[in-house]
C-alpha cells in the first residue's frame, strides 16, 4: 500500500502500526516453532524409550521361552506326568500374563517400566534349575543400570533461577547456584539440605547474580555476572577475597559465566562471556592470558579433560575442543531450530568421553558421542534446565526449576 501522499503524522502512525503487526507475527511464529520443536523432542524421546522397552521385553520373552523349554526337559526327566502338566500350565500362564502386560504398555503408548515381580522370581527359579541363574542375574543388572542412568533417583530442593552446580570431592557435598536470589544452596550426597549463603552476607561477601561455581582444594570460586568479578570463599561460604573488575582490558570481565579449575596446577579458566573470550588466571589469582578471543562468540561453559579443553559457545558450531597448547582441534554440534541443539546452557563430560548438554529451550539433556557428531540419547522434561555435572558414582546431577525438584540426580 502506498503511503507517499499521507500526512507525515498519519504516515508515522501507519508505519508504527505495520512494525507492531510484523513484530507480533514474528513473535507468534517463533512461539509456534518453539512449541512444535518441543513436541517433536518429546515425541522422539517417547519413541526411543518405547523401542528400547520393546527390544528388552522381546529379549526377556525369548529368554523365558528358552528357560521354559529347559524346564520342560527337566520335568520330563524328573517329575511325574500329572505334576509336570500342572507346573507347565502355571509357568505358561505367568509368561502369558507378563507378555500381556508388555502389549498393554505398547498399545497405550506408555514408556514406563512395569515389572511383574512374581514372573521375575519364577524366571529366577527356572534359571537356577538349568544352571542359568548367573546369566539371568547379569541381564537384570543390565536393565537396572540402563534405567537408573536416565531416571532420577534423587530429586530435592525448590528454588528459582538455578545456574551452575559443583561437587566437593571429599565431602561429596553438592553446591547449587541460585542466581535469581543470589544464594548458594549446599546439600549432602543424600540430598539433605545443609546450609546456604550469599544473599544475607555483608559487603564483599554478598553475591550479585552468581552464575558459575568451581571448587579447588578448600576454596570455592564463584563468578558474579552483575558485578563482573570472581569471589573466593571457604567451603562454608565465608568470604575470602575477590578479583577482577568490569571492563574489556586484560584481567577485566564483562558478565562472566561458568569457570573451571585445572586440578593439576590450580589454573583458573573463566568464561568472559561479554568480551567473547576465556581468561586464564593462576592459582595465586594472577592474570596469565586471554584465550580464543577471535574464535568465540559468547562462551557459556568450559570443562577440562586429561587431553583437551572444551568450550561451549551459544553460536553454531557451539562446542570447541582445544589442545593444552591452546590450538584448536575441532568445532562441532550445530545450534538452531531443526539443528542438534536449540539453546545450549551448560555441559559436562563423563569418563567415557560422552558429552551431556543442557538445552534450556527444549527442556532436556542431550547426550552426544565423544566425537560430538551424534546424539546417542536425550532425557528429562525440565523447566529452565541449567547446570549439570557428574558425581563420583557416575550419576548425572542436573539443576533446573522443575517443580518435582530443582536438584535431580540420574
Amino acid at each position: 500500500m502506498a503511503t507517499n501522499y499521507l500526512p507525515d503524522s498519519i504516515k508515522c502512525n501507519f508505519d508504527f502500526l505495520i512494525t507492531e503487526i510484523r513484530e507480533d507475527i514474528i513473535q507468534r511464529f517463533n512461539e509456534l516453532i518453539d512449541s512444535l520443536q518441543r513436541r517433536q523432542c518429546q515425541f522422539m524421546q517417547e519413541l526411543e524409550d518405547i523401542s528400547d522397552n520393546y527390544k528388552r521385553k522381546e529379549i526377556e520373552k525369548e529368554s523365558m521361552l528358552r528357560e521354559l523349554e529347559g524346564v520342560q526337559k527337566y520335568l520330563e526327566e524328573n517329575v511325574t506326568s500329572s505334576v509336570m502338566i500342572n507346573l507347565q500350565q502355571d509357568v505358561k500362564s505367568k509368561i502369558e500374563e507378563s507378555l500381556k502386560t508388555i502389549q498393554i504398555q505398547l498399545d497405550s503408548f506408555k514408556v514406563s517400566f512395569v515389572w511383574d515381580f512374581d514372573v521375575v522370581q519364577q524366571v529366577k527359579c527356572i534359571g537356577s534349575l538349568q544352571g542359568q541363574g548367573e546369566h539371568e542375574a547379569k541381564t537384570k543388572v543390565m536393565k537396572k543400570s540402563y534405567r537408573q542412568k536416565f531416571t532420577p533417583y534423587m530429586s530435592v530442593g525448590s528454588f528459582s533461577g538455578t545456574s551452575g552446580v559443583a561437587i566437593e570431592k571429599n565431602t561429596l557435598n553438592i553446591y547449587v547456584v541460585e542466581s535469581l536470589w543470589n544464594n548458594i544452596h549446599v546439600f549432602n550426597d543424600h540430598g539433605d539440605f545443609l546450609f546456604k549463603f550469599g544473599n544475607v552476607a555483608m559487603f564483599f561477601g554478598k553475591l550479585s547474580h552468581p552464575k558459575g561455581i568451581s571448587i579447588y582444594e578448600d576454596r570455592l570460586f564463584i563468578s558474579q555476572r552483575n558485578s563482573h568479578i570472581i569471589s573466593v570463599h571457604k567451603l562454608d561460604g565465608t568470604f575470602i577475597e575477590l578479583f577482577g573488575a568490569q571492563g574489556a582490558n586484560e584481567g577485566h570481565f564483562m558478565h562472566p559465566n561458568k569457570l573451571t579449575i585445572d586440578e593439576t596446577n590450580g589454573n583458573i579458566y573463566i568464561c568472559d562471556q561479554g568480551n567473547n573470550r576465556i581468561q586464564l588466571y593462576s592459582s595465586d589469582l594472577e592474570f596469565k592470558s586471554v584465550l580464543w578471543q577471535h574464535l568465540l562468540k559468547s562462551p557459556l561453559d568450559i570443562k577440562l579433560t586429561n587431553n583437551s579443553i572444551f568450550v561451549l559457545d551459544d553460536r553454531s558450531p557451539c562446542l570447541h575442543e582445544f589442545n593444552y597448547d591452546y590450538s584448536l582441534i575441532r568445532s562441532t554440534i550445530r545450534v538452531g531450530y531443526l539443528q542438534q541443539v536449540v539453546s545450549p546452557i551448560c555441559f559436562c563430560i563423563d569418563p567415557e568421553g560422552n558429552i551431556y548438554i543442557t538445552d534450556n529451550r527444549m527442556g532436556c539433556v542431550y547426550v552426544f558421542s565423544n566425537n560430538g557428531d551424534d546424539i546417542i540419547h536425550q532425557f528429562g522434561k525440565f523447566e529452565n534446565v541449567h547446570g549439570i555435572c557428574i558425581n563420583k558414582d557416575g550419576g548425572i546431577v542436573v539443576t533446573s526449576s522443575t517443580k518435582e525438584g530443582s536438584l535431580q540426580v540420574y
